[in-house]
């Protein structure tokens, strides 16, 4: 990776990026490798517990890093937390306003970076009709809604400090038209789309905002567990590729609109596109097909939790195989659910899957 890919938005002292749903998997690492590149940063998630963790976690690679290194000049970033359930945007969040304003109205905040990374999908490839309605506003919401009302709240912020970076992580599913995948596919064509249109709106403005939509395939974290491989990279190795994606070439110092960092995704992507639709089509509904019936035995071989429709921690599920005991009720890390677990909601939390790792 080159030592500064970043350095266009690296014009003022002491920048600062914003990385929602930070908790885990993709989200955790962009918070991680941003901080390694000199940035401040203020992390989104839903569990302050969870937030402090990913914050000393940093911190002590910080340190670490700096110990060991010959320079005086080792760079320690400055953490700030967004707490907010991002599900729960579908009305006006007086307090989520609030706490934003609250923490880009510090003149020592110049935010330059923002990543809206979080996403979610519903666990077991359900049916349409097996899925609750209220499961389909929070896919909705969580998806599409948050990152509007949170890209609309940052832009004065970034056009302040530009050249400035609005990436939003869509998915390889916003090609795909999945089978199961009904709700996520449509939401991630949203955000690509949106990601689109707010970059025309940022060239006819003759602003230097640059919009990215980042499109990953499978990557290992969250719902999709390893081992890794050349089409499902770590959340490390993604993230890597997705930062050196975004470094200035020889011919332009802006990035595309457009990226699937991963070199296997992309020429998955390139071969796709090359198929008749029909045929194309044809491979999306096998692989999804295999893909449950995998999920399906997994699910019967192990827990009668996993049951098919039910919007899923991944968090949740690490815990479980790590503590071996329930989750607590505010369990997510990458994304939201609309009400806590024991809300007026129902046992909500327990129910968020992690996607911004997947498809």
């Amino acid at each position: 990776m080159p030592s500064k890919p970043l350095r266009r938005y690296q014009h003022v002292p002491n920048p600062w990026a914003l990385v929602t749903g930070s908790t885990n998997g993709m989200g955790e690492e962009w918070a991680h490798q941003l901080a390694s590149q000199g940035f401040n940063l203020i992390l989104h998630g839903r569990s302050h517990q969870k937030l402090e963790r990913v914050k000393s976690e940093i911190l002590a690679k910080t340190s670490s890093s700096s110990s060991s290194s010959s320079s005086s000049s080792g760079f320690t970033p400055e953490i700030r937390f967004l707490i907010s359930d991002a599900s729960s945007h579908h009305q006006p969040d007086g307090e989520f306003e609030s706490s934003l304003q609250e923490l880009l109205s510090d003149p020592r905040v110049k935010l330059t970076v923002a990543i809206n990374n979080l996403g979610v999908v519903l666990k077991g490839y359900p049916l349409l009709e097996e899925v609750t309605s209220e499961q389909i506003s929070q896919l909705i919401v969580a998806n599409a809604t948050f990152p509007c009302v949170l890209s609309s709240k940052l832009l004065p912020h970034l056009k302040a400090n530009q050249p400035s970076l609005l990436v939003n992580v869509s998915s390889l599913g916003a090609w795909a038209p999945s089978p199961y995948l009904s709700i996520y596919s449509a939401s991630k064509s949203f955000n690509l789309v949106f990601s689109h249109s707010l970059y025309n709106e940022m060239k006819v403005e003759n602003c230097n905002v640059d919009v990215v939509a980042m499109v990953p395939g499978t990557v290992v974290s969250g719902m999709n567990q390893g081992p890794p491989t050349s089409m499902m990279p770590t959340s490390k190795d993604w993230v890597q590729s997705a930062i050196r994606s975004l470094s200035p070439s020889i011919f332009s110092s802006r990035p595309p609109p457009t990226i699937i960092p991963w070199s296997p995704h992309s020429m998955a992507s390139k071969f796709l596109n090359l198929l008749p639709t029909t045929l194309a089509w044809n491979m999306v509904r096998k692989v999804n097909v295999e893909e449950k019936k995998k999920y399906l035995a997994s699910s019967s071989s192990s827990s009668s939790s996993n049951r098919v429709g039910e919007i899923s921690s991944a968090s949740q599920d690490e815990e479980k195989k790590s503590k071996n005991k329930e989750p607590s009720e505010d369990g997510w890390q990458t994304q939201p659910s609309a009400t806590d677990s024991g809300g007026g909601g129902g046992s909500l939390s327990s129910t968020i899957c992690s996607t911004t790792n997947t498809r």
